[in-house]
């Protein structure tokens, strides 16, 4: 039954982990396409 218990921790460690991962590398894809779509630099107010 502890067992589990620390299982489950270190479950939602590692799930914690992978999130904080995605969201960083989402952030950089959309880093980068804003960059490929404004390559002057200029911000674009469409969207």
């Amino acid at each position: 039954r502890g067992n589990l218990m620390g299982f489950s921790e270190r479950a939602k460690e590692r799930q914690h982990k992978f999130e904080e991962e995605f969201k960083h590398d989402t952030q950089e894809i959309e880093n980068a396409l804003k960059k490929i779509v404004t390559p002057e630099g200029e911000v674009e107010d469409e969207f």
